[in-house]
């Protein structure tokens, strides 16, 4: 993702910059999200796969 801050965006502040940084955030946000699950799935998977019967989903 680019973003290009120009004069006008630097004399608007906050109200012209929030919806970039709202959107670098949300963004930011689902890839931790995303690489969590993705963790927790494969962490689960190879409980499954070493024997473990009493596995807890999470």
């Amino acid at each position: 993702m680019q973003m290009k801050l120009t004069a006008v965006d630097a004399r608007g502040g906050m109200e012209t910059l929030w919806p970039a940084l709202q959107l670098v955030y949300m963004t930011r946000a689902s890839t931790y999200r995303d690489a969590l699950k993705s963790f927790i799935q494969g962490y689960q998977e190879l409980r499954c796969s070493a024997g473990h019967g009493n596995e807890r989903r999470i």
